[in-house]
């Protein structure tokens, strides 16, 4: 049969009309709820690995965290050493003219934490246990038994007395055959009557100027005017800044013509001079290990949307948007992150906790910051991880597996 010939026959292809070329499918916007359902459907069959994954940030966030809370705990113990051996105390000396009232209330100086005064007795103390043995005697006012609780440890007695007695350093009460936890009864002395000891402090030989590591203290009133020998005074932050004490000088003329000079010295030098401890907080708040925190979670984050690449392709080439995928993503991080905090929150507040002789709030607010660094990192790295996922990359994916 000869087939009919068509008015269409012979005629030139219809002109190319870019209006005519076939449009791509829109790309699916999801719902939240849809989003939620989508990312809870891979977490809870185990594609998006979540044991893994929260496993794995778990790990950074405590190592991360406890590093950062300890480098502030170590701080504070430094803090704590500097203090009680007596390197942030400094003792200006000027004999039978430093005023104690004056000295005393250095203590409400800003940067002063504690303030005493105290003068040596020549003739010193004999108990009745030892009359032969003089034991050097001091009296101190009132304030430096508070100095003594910084720089050591003041115990009072459990039979009360506070400063209405002698106070002892534990050398002296154990000569004196007194033990170590109280209470203590009073002591007789050779001429007749008692002493009533109002506590005992330490003085360890940790070197630190060892005047009163063997001595009896005697707290005396200190009205204006008093005149002693010394004053100490605690100063915290421990720059040594001892111009902070001349105003305990009493000015005192000589022969009426020389000014009495005061000579200032560091209870202990061993620890050095400063403990700027602002600065050595500085120092630990920019430590590395919040930055590598961040950076291997963000890796973490990276490789485990990575390894779903062809998954994450296919979605995209079947119309899915970036935008939405990248909110499922982050829909499916979120529940291992969170689980991954909660696991390292506790490991980092036993951190801050442990041996901190300082309120735990700083040391638990430096390991907070890591564990908060590698969940932001591990969010940026799942959304870099599917940024770099592209549908043009699917057939290639195919022909490479």
């Amino acid at each position: 049969m000869r087939r009919r010939r068509s008015a269409d026959d012979g005629a030139p292809p219809p002109a190319y009309s870019r209006s005519a070329r076939p449009r791509r499918a829109p790309r699916d916007r999801m719902e939240p709820g849809e989003v939620v359902r989508e990312a809870w459907r891979d977490v809870s069959t185990g594609v998006a690995r979540p044991l893994l994954a929260a496993g794995v940030l778990a790990l950074i966030m405590a190592m991360s965290g406890v590093w950062a809370a300890r480098g502030v705990v170590d701080l504070s113990q430094e803090a704590r050493e500097f203090r009680t051996a007596g390197a942030s105390t400094a003792i200006m000396t000027m004999e039978m003219v430093v005023d104690g009232a004056v000295c005393d209330s250095l203590a409400t100086y800003p940067g002063i934490e504690a303030a005493g005064a105290l003068r040596p007795v020549a003739q010193g103390v004999r108990f009745a246990v030892s009359p032969s043995r003089a034991i050097p005697l001091f009296e101190v006012s009132v304030g430096f038994i508070d100095l003594l609780s910084v720089i050591g440890a003041a115990r009072a007695n459990p039979d009360g007395g506070g400063v209405s007695g002698v106070w002892l350093p534990e050398a002296t009460a154990e000569a004196l055959g007194l033990a170590p936890e109280g209470p203590w009864p009073d002591l007789a002395i050779p001429a007749g009557g008692q002493v009533r000891v109002a506590g005992l402090y330490t003085f360890p030989e940790d070197g630190r100027q060892q005047d009163l590591s063997f001595a009896v203290l005697a707290p005396v009133p200190a009205p204006d005017g008093l005149a002693l020998d010394s004053c100490w005074a605690e100063l915290w932050p421990a720059t040594y800044e001892v111009s902070r004490l001349a105003v305990a000088v009493e000015p005192l003329r000589i022969d009426g013509s020389k000014a009495v000079n005061p000579t200032f010295a560091q209870l202990n030098s061993t620890l050095g001079e400063q403990f700027d401890g602002p600065a050595r907080f500085a120092e630990v708040a920019r430590a590395p290990g919040v930055a590598l925190a961040g950076a291997a979670s963000l890796a973490a984050g990276f490789v485990l949307i990575r390894v779903r690449r062809l998954e994450l392709a296919d979605s995209r080439h079947c119309g899915l948007s970036w935008a939405t995928q990248g909110w499922t993503m982050l829909a499916e991080a979120a529940c291992w992150i969170l689980p991954a905090a909660a696991v390292a929150a506790p490991v980092v507040l036993i951190a801050a906790l442990a041996g901190n002789p300082e309120p735990p709030g700083p040391a638990a607010a430096a390991g907070a910051m890591a564990v908060v660094c590698a969940a932001a990192g591990a969010a940026v790295g799942t959304l870099l991880g599917t940024w770099t996922i592209a549908e043009r990359q699917l057939f290639q994916m195919v022909k490479n597996r």
